[in-house]
């Protein structure tokens, strides 16, 4: 059978059994117009027609076809546009909500522990004097980490130093505080405090007495003390609780 496509007229040859009793849509390959195709009611075409036709297509420079028994797919392009049914629509709905409550598990499965950790030391780090306090054995860890606690209950403060003149003379003015960091009552103890020079080595130290013998829990006092005519290499003060 031979269509001719009504737009560009470029002719193509199709088995006798392409279009069926019913008629079918087909597409030109050159021009991509499509229009409908009857059934073949009249005899098949003779040679001489099929040269006429040869001789068209060779006029409008379509592309040569292959014999039939060369070509490995149809010379006519049909169109049957597939649609997804509803049920499938659904299952692929499913699946993806499927993946996503998978995701949202592992996630928590990773997340849980991780915030349970962090919960835990936090709680290590805020709540380090009491558990010292409770567990002494814990001061070496905590210390070891470069995390200073106090054993006592007791918390001196950073002191500050400075240097004035005290009737005539160079004098070390310290100033700081003592803290009761525990829940229950803490005597005061003596604090002894030192100067260092460059290379660390001590160079003079003192005792401060403080002047309440016990401090109630969470409760603050202040010293000041005074060295006069401190070393000349003095660079660096130290503290600790006698």
């Amino acid at each position: 059978m031979i269509l001719t496509c009504p737009e560009c007229s470029t002719s193509y040859m199709a088995k006798d059994d392409a279009i069926g009793p019913n008629g079918r849509t087909v597409r030109c390959t050159n021009c991509s117009a499509t229009w409908f195709v009857p059934a073949e009611t009249e005899p098949a075409s003779t040679p001489d027609e099929l040269q006429l036709a040869d001789m068209t297509r060779h006029e409008t420079n379509a592309p040569v076809e292959p014999p039939a028994s060369e070509q490995t797919h149809e010379t006519v392009p049909f169109t049957a546009p597939s649609q997804k049914g509803a049920d499938a629509i659904i299952r692929d709905k499913a699946e993806a909500e499927k993946r996503r409550a998978r995701r949202r598990i592992i996630w928590l499965i990773w997340l849980i522990p991780l915030m349970l950790i962090l919960a835990f030391l936090a709680i290590l780090y805020f709540g380090r004097n009491t558990i010292v306090e409770r567990f002494p054995t814990t001061a070496p860890i905590y210390n070891a980490i470069g995390i200073k606690v106090s054993q006592s209950g007791l918390q001196v403060e950073s002191p500050t130093l400075r240097l004035a003149v005290v009737n005539g003379e160079t004098t070390v003015v310290i100033n700081g505080a003592i803290r009761n960091i525990s829940n229950k009552a803490q005597s005061l103890p003596m604090l002894r405090l030192s100067l260092h020079n460059p290379s660390g080595e001590e160079v003079a130290n003192w005792l401060v007495d403080m002047e309440k013998p016990v401090l109630r829990p969470r409760e603050r006092i202040e010293f000041a003390s005074e060295y006069p005519n401190p070393p000349l290499d003095s660079t660096s003060l130290r503290y600790r609780l006698m």
